[in-house]
Parts: structure tokens; sequence; C-alpha cells
């Protein structure tokens, strides 16, 4: 206490603080988190407890609040002006917004352990399915009808921790009905399918023609391209394109270093 404690009024002053600007965007422990808004042209990324939807242009920066944990996962949909957030914390939350507005439209919660390191919408206009991946040892997939607040599957995916994250396209040739997701990593590309109702899923591998004498090394980023085309950065610089779940085409060297995101602007 202080040795000379003032004897006015005591009671806390009428002033608060509001955060204005941040500085920086965490990048060190998380992958592929900066995201674009095609709607409102904002950029948006994670620091700290926040999400930052930033303008660019206007140079003003407007934040999401919602979360109790440290924010490590962020996504948008394509078409639709949705995006999802995951925190790390004891209890993992995982909250559905608008990335217009900010207002939160579903938090969903006490579905994993540690944290939600990955997430990602399914293509359709609706975006009907949110998946999201979680920090436990088993690397636990979720895959919600966030708009009906409810669990459609639940599945172990991995001990080795995936880098990237991409929602299975109508047609993609990736399996039967081609409703599921894509994982990549250290060695594996791994495609989940499910039925879209229950809870069953099954797993397969992405054939990519790994001879003996080719080791495999670790896989960083997805994305999709025209007609049913995954390309698939790779640490050493190389885009693999595969045409459904087949390998199509390697370019050897497409960068001199790791290609740690991929975009398509189809």
């Amino acid at each position: 206490a202080p040795s000379r404690p003032p004897t006015e009024c005591l009671a806390v002053p009428a002033d608060r603080l509001e955060l204005e600007w941040v500085h920086g965007v965490r990048s060190h422990d998380i992958r592929g988190q900066l995201s674009y808004c095609p709607d409102s042209g904002d950029i948006i990324f994670p620091a700290g407890n926040v999400v930052v939807s930033m303008n660019s242009h206007e140079r003003s920066q407007r934040f999401l609040n919602e979360h109790g944990g440290e924010v490590v996962s962020v996504c948008v949909h394509q078409s639709q002006s949705l995006a999802a957030s995951g925190d790390l914390c004891a209890s993992p939350t995982v909250v559905v917004w608008d990335y217009v507005t900010l207002q939160p439209l579903r938090v969903l919660k006490g579905h994993h352990k540690r944290a939600v390191f990955l997430l990602a919408f399914s293509h359709d206009e609706d975006a009907k399915f949110l998946v999201s991946i979680g920090s436990d040892d088993a690397h636990t997939a979720v895959i919600f009808d966030w708009r009906n607040d409810c669990v459609v599957a639940r599945m172990p995916t991995q001990k080795s921790k995936p880098l990237d994250l991409l929602f299975a396209r109508p047609g993609r040739g990736f399996g039967a009905g081609d409703c599921g997701f894509i994982l990549c990593g250290d060695g594996f590309v791994h495609y989940w399918n499910f039925n879209g109702a229950s809870a069953n899923a099954t797993t397969q591998s992405v054939r990519l023609g790994v001879g003996k004498h080719r080791k495999p090394q670790p896989f960083l980023c997805l994305a999709w391209l025209e007609e049913n085309n995954l390309v698939i950065g790779a640490l050493d610089g190389s885009l693999i394109r595969l045409s459904g779940r087949h390998l199509d085409k390697i370019v050897s060297r497409a960068h001199a270093g790791a290609i740690n995101s991929a975009v398509s602007t189809e």
C-alpha cells in the first residue's frame, strides 16, 4: 500500500481503455491463419485473445472479443461472410461469426482438449458443415452441423500433427458422396469421408506414387484448382497436383524453399 494514500475520492476513474490497434500477428506456432474476406476486403488474423479484422485501405482495425483463450486458428468461407475461430485453453471454444458485422452466430464448446488449431467450412452455399482439428494426442476431428448446433461426425486422425486442412468439394473424386476433408502433414496426405448424417467415417490415403527410393517429406499446404485438381505444397519447394486421389503432376523445385501457403484465384 502507498505510504501516503490520497485522502480525496478513491472511486475508480470514469475513463476506460479501448483497444485501438494491434501491432503484429500470432505466427510463431500456427500456420496459414491469415485470411482475406472477399465481401469486405478486410484481412483477418489472430493476435492474443482477439481476432483482428483490418482494412488496409482505411488503415482501421476492428476486433472480435469472444474468446477467453489465445486464438490459434481462423478460417473464412469462400462465398458467404462467415468466419470461424478457435482458441487455446483447457476447454477450447470454436466461434462462428459474421466477418462483416463481427457478430457471433454460434459458440461451440466442450468438443476438444488443449486447442483447436485447424478449421475449415464445407464448400456448399449454405456452409452447412465446419470441421475442426484438436490438439489432443489423437488430433481428433469434429464435424459440426453448426447451424443446428450438433456434431455429425467425430474421429481420431493420427498422432503426427496435421499441418493443413481442406474440406472436400463435390465431384472432386475423393470418395462416396465427396463429403469429407483432407489433411496433410509430415509424409502423409489423408482423406476422411463421412455420409453427412452419421458419425461413421472412413479414411483413405492419397496416392502420391512415392517410390522406395524417394523418401516421403513434409507436405505443408493444400489448395483447390479447377476441375478435380488438388495441389500440395512440399517442404522441398515442389508443387504436387492430384487428379482425384491420384498423382497427376509434380513441379519439382517450383520454389527455392518450402511452400508454406497456396491459394487459388479460380
